[in-house]
């Protein structure tokens, strides 16, 4: 692998989404592996103190790289690590012979700079029969699944769920903290962080679900803005709810997401209603899995294309350790 490859793999993986763009990942490189760490000195504890979003973010860091390495034609394995083996580890690409790149890779790959989280507007158009089901393919093919959230009390009922969660989480002191400390002011330089400025104002837009409110309280004006926005909504869950399945559900979700964006859509991840377990239990009960674990709900619709949030330097988030003769050291 040259040094060319390993800065096209670390800028690749780097484009991931994350809780907040804590960005929680290292990376380790060899003649023929790419790793991905856990960085978890980037988290955010009161929001998150299992590490599920933390991990969640990890495993779409390792999708990225993967699809960036087979789209340039070269056979990766991906292994998912157990955290009870080793909690930093998450995930182990190993890079092998020249293939064909196939077209979703290649496709994936080209919108790898283009994706990110729509927080303006959705427009009024319906997502496509086809492209859910293009989306549900590439999420089944990450080990979990996708629920589309169709029936009109289905939908009311994630909205009382995010709603109420999103106002216990307000009155947290701790939670309001952890939620100033990421978000980054206008002209301050940003690696990372939320800007203010690309911050919906959650109080005067008119959704089918409660958008998270990050710098004030809900307030209630008793009247909505003449658009009610009604995009696609969706649940990403897997069998199991283990780290191991986090790193799925992450890996599911940057699928989801990257197939989303080469058809023209855009998302935006709705985490409140599954930042508790009560929330998260009665979640599951929605969507009628007796065994299945919600890990991400998303809106996903047609949208004016955004900047993407702020992203580390390739220095800060790699570490190459020594290889044999003839690799990148």
């Amino acid at each position: 692998m040259t040094l060319h490859d390993v800065n096209a793999l670390v800028r690749a993986a780097g484009l991931a989404p994350s809780l907040h763009n804590m960005q929680p990942w290292r990376f380790e490189t060899t003649d023929n592996t790419f790793r991905v760490y856990a960085d978890r000195h980037r988290s955010a504890p009161a929001i998150d103190p299992e590490g599920r979003w933390l991990l969640m973010g990890c495993g779409a860091a390792a999708y990225n790289a993967a699809v960036t390495a087979r789209a340039s034609g070269v056979e990766c394995a991906v292994t998912v690590t157990d955290a009870t083996q080793d909690p930093y580890l998450v995930a182990t690409l190993t890079l092998g012979r020249p293939i064909v790149p196939s077209d979703r890779d290649v496709a994936e790959a080209r919108v790898l700079s283009m994706r990110h989280t729509m927080r303006d507007v959705f427009d009024p158009g319906a997502v496509p029969d086809d492209a859910v089901s293009r989306m549900r393919k590439a999420t089944e093919a990450q080990h979990a699944w996708l629920y589309v959230l169709q029936r009109e009390e289905d939908i009311v009922e994630l909205a009382v769920l995010t709603s109420r969660a999103e106002t216990e989480e307000l009155t947290e002191l701790d939670y309001r903290a952890e939620l100033a400390e990421w978000l980054r002011q206008p002209g301050e330089p940003a690696p990372d962080g939320i800007p203010i400025s690309a911050l919906p104002d959650a109080t005067e837009r008119g959704s089918d679900v409660p958008l998270r409110s990050f710098t004030s309280l809900p307030t209630l004006s008793g009247e909505l803005p003449p658009l009610v926005e009604q995009p696609l909504l969706v649940v990403i869950g897997t069998d199991g709810d283990h780290p191991i399945d986090w790193v799925y559900a992450g890996m599911a979700m940057q699928s989801l997401w990257l197939t989303a964006t080469s058809l023209g859509l855009a998302a935006s991840p709705m985490t409140q209603a599954l930042d508790r377990t009560g929330s998260r239990a009665q979640l599951r009960h929605l969507v009628g899995v007796a065994n299945g674990h919600p890990q991400i709900a998303l809106r996903i619709g047609y949208g004016t294309p955004e900047p993407t949030t702020g992203r580390r330097p390739v220095a800060d988030t790699v570490a190459r350790t020594p290889v044999a003769a003839g690799g990148v050291a």
